[in-house]
């Protein structure tokens, strides 16, 4: 048992030392930014690589839009499967609808991206009939496919623990089920 022990504590320290050793290579090679002053070309609006202009602004600001038009896609979608489970979980469609779900969060990410390149990608090619067919649409399509799991999950989740709540409070109100 104590040879266990040490050697979990080894790979410990060692995990650790991983970490810090990561972080001191990033700190190195980014020293030149902070000491140069260049560190205001990185947080500009200008990306232009074959100029040596590498301001990341427009990168995060289109990674937020992105994530947030993903997100309106997603959560109206997520609340409205989560009531349809709550309503009709012990049902054959409830039963059926949190197991494609749950089977959704055991699919790699990666299978989504081919998912998306060989049939959402072409698509949208032959629907809209304009440009290659990689753009924001698609992109957020297939990014709220890949969070409604987790919504849909956690909403469920959440409303199992106050289902006895739930319950007396919509009979209090008149309402059947």
């Amino acid at each position: 048992e104590t040879w266990v022990k040490k050697l979990l504590a080894g790979a410990a320290v060692l995990a650790a030392l991983s970490v810090l050793v990561i972080f001191g290579f990033l700190v190195y090679f980014t020293l030149p930014l902070f000491q140069g002053g260049q560190l205001s070309k990185v947080f500009s609006w200008q990306w232009r690589p074959f100029q040596g202009q590498f301001g990341i602004l427009p990168m995060v600001v289109g990674s937020l839009c992105l994530a947030v038009s993903a997100l309106l896609l997603a959560f109206p979608l997520g609340v409205a499967l989560s009531g349809f489970v709550y309503l009709h979980g012990h049902r054959a469609g409830g039963r059926l609808v949190l197991a494609v779900v749950q089977f959704m969060t055991s699919i790699p990410t990666v299978v989504y991206g081919f998912v998306a390149v060989f049939v959402l990608i072409p698509f949208l090619r032959t629907t809209f009939a304009s440009g290659t067919g990689f753009s924001w649409l698609a992109a957020a399509l297939i990014l709220s496919l890949l969070i409604l799991p987790t919504i849909v999950l956690f909403i469920h989740s959440q409303l199992s623990l106050v289902d006895a709540n739930v319950r007396l409070a919509t009979a209090a109100l008149g309402l059947s089920p």
